[in-house]
Order: C-alpha cells, then sequence, then structure tokens
C-alpha cells in the first residue's frame, strides 16, 4: 500500500525502536491500527513495515474524512511520540506546504466564506496544533534555509534550535575571522603599531625596564589563570615607567584573589568599570544578573598625572566576530586618551583581536600588542585597515 505523502513530515523510528516494535508486534500482534485514507497510509508506516517483516496481518482503520486531514495526522502522532519542542518545530515547518494546500481546497470548495489564510498565518495554523509559537516555526524554517545540515541534526533531536542557532553564528564568525586573518598576513603595519604572536613573558623581556607609559589588557578570568595575573604584574612592575599604570579588564569572581596578586607587585590606585551594553550576564552560581565589567587601576609608585575619567563607562559591544571575549574599542579609547598622552607608549600583553593596541594608535601613541594565538594578530592586523 502507498504512503500518503503527510507522513514523510515524521521522521522514522530508530533502528533501535524499530527492532522493539518488530519483536512487540511479533509476540503480541498489532494492537494500534494502520490508519488510512483514500487508498493510502496516513499513519502508520512503521507498524505496517514491521507486520510485512514478521508475518502478522495489519490492522486498518479509515479516516472519516472530517476536518482536516494534516490536523488529524499530526494529533496521532504528536500523542505517541517523544519530540523535543525543537523537533517538532521542524516538523511542523515540513508540514506548512500541506496547511497551505489543504487552506486553497477548502477556499476553493467554498467550505470556508471568509479566506482560511486570513484567519492566519499558515505557521501560526501549524503552531496551534503542535502547542508552539509561530514563531519557532519560522526559526525552524529559516534555519532549514541557512543551514541544512544543523536543521537535519535539530530534526534528529540531538541539539535544539537555539542551540543550533549559536552554531551557526559560530561557524559564520569563524568563516569571518579566517577571511580576516588571511588578509592579515598581507598587512603591512606602521611603525608606531606592533601586533606580534607569542608568549608576553617572552617577548616582553625585550622591552626595556621602566618604559612603558601604560599596560592595558583583558587576561581570561577563570580560576586557573591566576597565576598569568601574577606574572602580569611582574612583567608590568618592571616595564612602566614610575607613576605608569596597568587598566586590566576582570572578572569578579576571583577578584580578592586578584587584588591580593597585584598589590603584591604595584599600588592600588582605583575601582572603576564598564557597564554591558548588551544585556546583563547570568552568573548561575551566585543568583547574580551581572551588568558590568571591573576594570582594575594600578600604578607603579606614586600615580602620573593624567585627566579626569568616568570610574564607570557606558561603553559599545565587542565585535565578537573577531574575538568571542573582544572588549568594544570605544571603552578603551576612553582609558587610554584619559590616561596616557600623545606619543606614550601602550602595552596589551593578551591583546585578543587588537582592539586597545589599536584604539591606542589611532589615538597617536605608540603600540605594542601580543597574543598567544598567532591567527588572532593575523586579524588583529586585518582590523587596523577597518
Amino acid at each position: 500500500m502507498e504512503f500518503h505523502e503527510l507522513t514523510e513530515i515524521f521522521p522514522m523510528m530508530s533502528a533501535e525502536e524499530y527492532e522493539a516494535l518488530k519483536a512487540d508486534i511479533k509476540a503480541n500482534g498489532l494492537y494500534e491500527p494502520i490508519w488510512t485514507y483514500d487508498g493510502k497510509i496516513i499513519d502508520g508506516r512503521n507498524r505496517f513495515n514491521a507486520c510485512r517483516e514478521v508475518g502478522v496481518a495489519p490492522k486498518f482503520r479509515e479516516w472519516s474524512g472530517n476536518g482536516s486531514l494534516v490536523s488529524f495526522v499530526v494529533s496521532l502522532n504528536l500523542r505517541r511520540r517523544h519530540l523535543t519542542a525543537s523537533q517538532q518545530a521542524c516538523v511542523a515547518e515540513e508540514a506548512l506546504p500541506h496547511y497551505e494546500a489543504e487552506a486553497h481546497e477548502r477556499e476553493y470548495a467554498g467550505k470556508t466564506p471568509v479566506s482560511y489564510l486570513t484567519q492566519g498565518r499558515s505557521a501560526d495554523l501549524a503552531a496551534k496544533d503542535f502547542g508552539i509559537s509561530g514563531g519557532y516555526i519560522r526559526e525552524a524554517r529559516k534555519l532549514k534555509r541557512e543551514a541544512p545540515e544543523v536543521h537535519a541534526r535539530v530534526r534528529a533531536g540531538e541539539i535544539s534550535i537555539p542551540e543550533a542557532k549559536r552554531e551557526v553564528k559560530k561557524s559564520e564568525r569563524e568563516a569571518q575571522r579566517k577571511a580576516k586573518a588571511t588578509a592579515g598576513r598581507t598587512v603591512d603595519l606602521p611603525p608606531a603599531l606592533d601586533l606580534r604572536p607569542g608568549d608576553f613573558r617572552e617577548i616582553l623581556k625585550d622591552i626595556p625596564d621602566n618604559s612603558a607609559d601604560l599596560v592595558f589588557t583583558d587576561p581570561p578570568y577563570g580560576e586557573e589563570y591566576l597565576g598569568l595575573w601574577r606574572e602580569l604584574a611582574e612583567v608590568a612592575a618592571r616595564i612602566l615607567k614610575p607613576g605608569g599604570l596597568l587598566v586590566a579588564y576582570s572578572g569578579q569572581e576571583f577578584l580578592p584573589r586578584v587584588f591580593d596578586i597585584l598589590r603584591e607587585h604595584l599600588t592600588y590606585s582605583w575601582f572603576a568599570g564598564v557597564y554591558h551594553t548588551g544585556g546583563h550576564i547570568q552568573i548561575w552560581k551566585h543568583k547574580v544578573w551581572n551588568q558590568w565589567k571591573p576594570v582594575l587601576i594600578f600604578t607603579k609608585g606614586e600615580e602620573r598625572e593624567h585627566d579626569w575619567y568616568l570610574d564607570m563607562y557606558h561603553g559599545v559591544k565587542g565585535d565578537k566576530a573577531a574575538h568571542d571575549w573582544a572588549q568594544g574599542e570605544a571603552e578603551a579609547a576612553y582609558y587610554i586618551e584619559r590616561l596616557t598622552d600623545e606619543g606614550d607608549f601602550v602595552i596589551d600583553p593578551m591583546c585578543g583581536s587588537g582592539t586597545i593596541p589599536r584604539a591606542a594608535f589611532k589615538l597617536g601613541r605608540r603600540a605594542l600588542g601580543i597574543d598567544l594565538v598567532e591567527t588572532n594578530i593575523e586579524i588583529a592586523k586585518a582590523e587596523v585597515l577597518c
């Protein structure tokens, strides 16, 4: 018997589930009948195939024809299957043409005085049957169009739509970074801007004592990186001029320990911050909606003269296409402009995609950026052209 095209919108059973179904039918017979309509199977592909394989005569039941065939098939499958909301959205998206075709048939047959389609978009009609939002179905459609391989994984129940969207964005960012890194290999930097791949602990050995006006950086925040903070403080204490400043972004969780480490080598100046412009970050461990990032300011000896600055700055979102943890260039420029003078030497030992050295260079400072990942440096070079 032929399968109705509607049956194809729902995924087949997994091999393990199908073998279990065959064993059950062989031992106990077929409990649930196979639904048919107009000579075609509308529900029960797996049961029909299993019956043929184990030699059990299938039982059939004809649909009455009353109401919506699409809604009927959907209700049968949702009642039995354990599909996630994301899987349901994918299936609903595949059912949309059937909803639309059914609507037109009703309209042309004169069964509906007001156009069926004007009473709700097809996605909204499907959403009602599936018990999910029309917007979620439209996201599944967009995902299928733009990333069919990822969509297939959602449909199979391997990942959710939100996870798929993050994966697609990540892939897009990686493609952009690869293109920028390739372009960066051919960039000739101006004399006042130096970008080097490597470990700052090695590279900065070549920087003379008391030669830098500002060390401005964004170290990683995890507990496992506290030793890196100590090495940063040691290097800064050596290369900074008397009165020079260390400015560093920091997370909040290990802030007391970071303070203790920095105070071993430098003098505390101030505790500033930058508001997150893209909304808050959820810190699940402490049940905190975090809306700002600390900016720690330490000095080598007595603090040098500099301009007034706000200790809480409303910046702009960093270029995450260039680096996952990129900070905003505007906030970097704000602190550089007020804490240094034109011609001063600014060093970022962990520069990522080069936000801080690029901002310093644009402000007429001499800048050195270092990063352990060579691709980041190549991207940083490409960003100079932007």
